[in-house]
């Protein structure tokens, strides 16, 4: 028997009336009559003692002393309720399934969302990359295409330049072909006009070959002068002129051949007189 339940008749208080007598509790009480002890329920000093401490500090008496309820001899056994019964296994089965998903989450969740952030960096510097050198690529381009307008701007000015002293010199050209047709045919007409007078000389001279000759040439002449696109209007009457001269060249019909032949060089004046 512990010290708390000996039997100390001082510090009992009034007496309590037995609890109703049990058949658990009768091998207890023949224990105690062989044993020579008085069998008057007193109860023990501690319990008045746990009861003090319970009271003034609000605590169980138990708990204060530092030791665990004790439950007197006799007394029956509480019953446990159920979920008395079943709240540590709750509590387990739950720190078994935080212990799970602390796992998943350490072991998978927490890698892959790692390495999902290390690829998304990854790419996005990839990405960035990729855009600056397609920026470069890109302003790259854009002065090539500067650079090859402001070549072409200056080739184009330099071409209408070009073009302006092509234009330039084909209008020089064509002032001097006219010029030169000008001259030319002024060449012909004064020509023609020289033959004309070597015939009219000869014929004063009575020399019929000679003014023969002249006539020949002043023909060839005057063809010179058709071919130079001389209006026909302009040299109507020459060549029949140098016909009758021609075909009058005899000694009894000289005079008419000096008559046609001082015709045809008066014309040959006003011609002479009105080239362009």
């Amino acid at each position: 028997m512990e010290p708390e339940q000996e039997i100390n008749p001082e510090q009992s208080p009034a007496p309590v009336e037995p609890a109703a007598e049990t058949e658990s509790s009768r091998p207890v009480e023949m224990e105690a009559n062989a044993a020579g002890f008085d069998q008057t329920p007193i109860e023990p000093a501690a319990e008045t003692v746990e009861s003090a401490v319970e009271e003034v500090a609000g605590l169980p008496a138990a708990a204060s002393l530092g030791t665990a309820p004790r439950q007197l001899v006799g007394e029956p056994h509480p019953k446990k309720k159920f979920w008395s019964k079943v709240l540590p296994w709750v509590i387990v089965a739950a720190l078994f399934y935080l212990g799970g998903l602390a796992t998943i989450y350490f072991a998978l969740y927490q890698p892959q969302k790692q390495a999902d952030k290390a690829a998304l960096a990854e790419l996005s510097a990839s990405a960035t990359a990729s855009a600056e050198a397609d920026a470069n690529k890109i302003i790259d381009l854009t002065n090539n295409y500067n650079q090859a307008l402001k070549q072409y701007g200056e080739a184009q000015t330099e071409l209408d330049l070009t073009k302006g002293e092509l234009e330039a010199t084909r209008n020089t050209v064509i002032d001097k072909d006219a010029e030169l047709a000008k001259a030319n045919l002024s060449n012909l007409a004064y020509k023609f006009l020289v033959d004309v007078s070597s015939a009219r000389a000869a014929v004063e001279k009575a020399d019929t070959a000679t003014a023969r000759q002249a006539i020949n040439f002043a023909k060839a002449d005057l063809e010179a002068l058709k071919a130079a696109n001389v209006t026909a209007d302009v040299i109507s009457g020459f060549a029949e002129k140098l016909n009758e001269a021609s075909s009058n060249l005899t000694p009894s019909g000289i005079a008419k051949t000096r008559t046609a032949l001082d015709s045809l060089y008066s014309n040959l004046l006003l011609f002479i007189d009105n080239l362009p």
